[in-house]
């Protein structure tokens, strides 16, 4: 009995210190410091230190004052204060964290478009997703929805097994596994997808509403939204379509005039001439303050007079020649510009960037559209994009000849060249002083193939397909919506063949070990 009565006071130490730990354990784990399952076993490691400490008094007095006691001591403060250091960076990192995205495409980033929509978001959304455990899909929704709520407050989600709460997936009528529900102010959105580009596109229809109407010219050999050839202009109409636009093609010889609704007008690259009835029902949609979109071609039959006089009406000048650009084109075509140089303009403020850092649109085939010297003061007129300073100009010769084509000076416009402009009609002060809100815009562009599934689905540039969404956006008074999108995920799979394999497997299961072995065999051998 004498000898536990000896021992005790050790062993209430020991005890002591391992409930604390058990205490420290539990908190982590669920990080409530009131929780019983925290309170119980610190209070009982405590009393049981306290005791082991105090019961021998004179034990305790020598263990303070003795020299490993002092070096003990010594070991707690530092470790306390390591352990500060590392509880206070922990803190400032949660307050102030940063995360660096080194791939190559921001591939881990959400693009600053979708950064643009979650910063106009004035009200709750709730995000439901029906999904099963493991779901394919599921993880990469969820990184994506953290990733927004980084940016955002005013979402919420939940993941839903549809299995396990059927009759909230009947209440939602969610039919197939994967569908994800957005909800806001008594309004809903579905969607299937898992990806940015369909996230981001669902809470602009959430939070917009009803989508704005863009008419697409027809009847003039215009570039088809319906057609998925490398010539059709499907995938310009899909991605309209996800910044929550309606797209209805129209031949203005059907109507008397543009519908009153219409935000935009678009004329996509007509080639056989207007009507004059076509012709003026344009311009009175513009002077009661619309919005149009024109692509044009060199040396096409639907670069009418009486078009391109209507676009003088507003300031815009057009020369039927030939774009050459001998120093920044693509793949080596001199009639293709890439072009790197852009004014200060919303439109073009963010539009896709290369691996440079630099802003990247291709024309292939254009035309010279630049503002016109003598135009109405009260319209704003600007080159959004234009060729590069050397080695560029506007050909005249009909045809061109590749093999003798050269620069003829005062006969041929040397370059930059401008290859878009927008043209904006300020209107005078209301009667309180304040400005007018609603005011005519266009965006003329001397191309209309760089809006092509050519260069948007099949060669993937990025700045092609944000310069004609950015258009339609600028001028549907959709500023909110101009930046970057979400870039399509790049493959990084490496394929490694039979060979390969064995020669991996060789290396990390055999020689890599046999290495160390051998190291340490001969640092052994040394110092015998």
């Amino acid at each position: 009995m004498s000898r536990l009565r000896t021992y005790l006071p050790s062993l209430a130490l020991g005890l002591g210190v391992l409930l604390g730990v058990a205490a420290l354990s539990v908190l982590i784990v669920f990080g409530d410091p009131l929780d019983v399952r925290v309170l119980a076993p610190a209070a009982a490691g405590l009393a049981l230190i306290a005791y082991g400490l105090l019961d021998r008094p004179d034990n305790l007095r020598r263990a303070i004052v003795s020299r490993e006691a002092q070096h003990g001591t010594n070991t707690i403060v530092m470790t306390l204060a390591f352990l500060g250091l590392v509880i206070g960076l922990n803190i400032l990192t949660n307050r102030f964290s940063h995360r660096w995205d080194l791939t190559e495409t921001k591939a881990f980033s959400i693009s600053p478009q979708t950064i643009n929509v979650l910063q106009t978001i004035n009200s709750p959304v709730r995000v439901l997703a029906f999904y099963q455990p493991g779901q394919g899909g599921l993880e990469e929704l969820e990184d994506l929805l953290k990733e927004y709520q980084r940016h955002t407050t005013q979402i919420t989600y939940q993941i839903i097994d549809p299995i396990q709460m059927p009759g909230l997936a009947r209440e939602y009528r969610v039919e197939t596994f994967g569908t994800t529900i957005l909800e806001s102010e008594g309004r809903r959105q579905n969607m299937t997808g898992a990806n940015e580009a369909d996230l981001t596109s669902a809470l602009v229809k959430l939070q917009r509403g009803t989508p704005k109407r863009i008419i697409w010219v027809t009847g003039h050999g215009e570039l088809d939204i319906d057609s998925f050839d490398q010539g059709g202009a499907s995938e310009l109409k899909r991605q309209i379509e996800l910044e929550n636009y309606s797209i209805r093609a129209l031949s203005l010889l059907t109507a008397a005039d543009v519908p009153a609704d219409t935000s935009v007008v678009v004329l996509a690259r007509p080639r056989q001439p207007l009507l004059p009835q076509e012709i003026a029902a344009l311009s009175r949609y513009l002077v009661a303050d619309g919005k149009l979109l024109v692509m044009l071609e060199p040396r096409s039959p639907g670069n009418s007079p009486e078009l391109l006089g209507l676009l003088g009406t507003w300031g815009i000048q057009v020369d039927d020649g030939v774009v050459v650009d001998l120093e920044l084109n693509l793949q080596g075509d001199p009639f293709s510009p890439a072009v790197i140089r852009y004014s200060p303009n919303p439109i073009m403020r963010t539009v896709g960037i290369d691996q440079t850092g630099r802003y990247i649109t291709v024309f292939p085939g254009s035309l010279l559209v630049a503002p016109r010297a003598e135009r109405d003061p009260a319209l704003v007129v600007q080159t959004i994009a234009q060729t590069s300073p050397d080695r560029s100009w506007l050909e005249s010769d009909r045809p061109v000849n590749p093999a003798t084509m050269r620069f003829d000076a005062g006969v041929d416009t040397n370059g930059p060249i401008s290859l878009a402009v927008t043209s904006m009609r300020s209107r005078p002060p209301q009667g309180d002083g304040h400005p007018q809100d609603r005011s005519t815009r266009i965006v003329a562009i001397g191309n209309g193939s760089f809006a092509t599934n050519a260069f948007l689905s099949f060669m993937l540039i990025s700045g092609n397909r944000d310069l004609a969404v950015n258009s339609v956006n600028w001028l549907a008074e959709e500023e909110s919506l101009i930046s970057v999108r979400a870039r399509p995920v790049t493959d990084r799979s490496l394929i490694l063949s039979g060979p390969q394999q064995n020669t991996l497997l060789f290396i990390s299961t055999l020689f890599l070990p046999a290495g160390l072995l051998l190291i340490g065999g001969i640092v052994w051998w040394t110092r015998r």
